[in-house]
């Protein structure tokens, strides 16, 4: 009777475990590659406002990657208004590059 509680609890112990990895695994921030996808799909819709919104946090929030933020600096460029229209986006808070 006690190795059988033993087990019960063994297992429950297991199960507990794992359901908090997966939940910390759910909780983890959407990494550069997935934002710049996200971002290309909203500049590719036409959507140049949540598109350099993107580009933006991908700057804040993966600055030491040099790959993604170049990337992110180029596309975001791409973005701004030609010569042959003028618009300008004003974000609350937005990093100064």
């Amino acid at each position: 009777m006690i190795g059988a509680t033993l087990r019960i609890k063994n297992k429950t112990i297991i199960v507990s475990i794992l359901l908090l990895l997966l939940g910390i695994i759910g909780c983890v921030p959407a990494g550069p590659g997935y934002l710049m996808g996200q971002a290309r799909a909203a500049q590719a819709n036409g959507d140049q406002a949540r598109a350099v919104a993107l580009y933006d946090r991908v700057l804040k929030l993966f600055p030491w990657n040099e790959y993604r933020a170049g990337e992110a600096l180029y596309w975001s460029a791409q973005v701004l208004p030609g010569e042959e229209k003028f618009e300008a986006y004003i974000f609350a808070g937005a990093s100064p590059i």
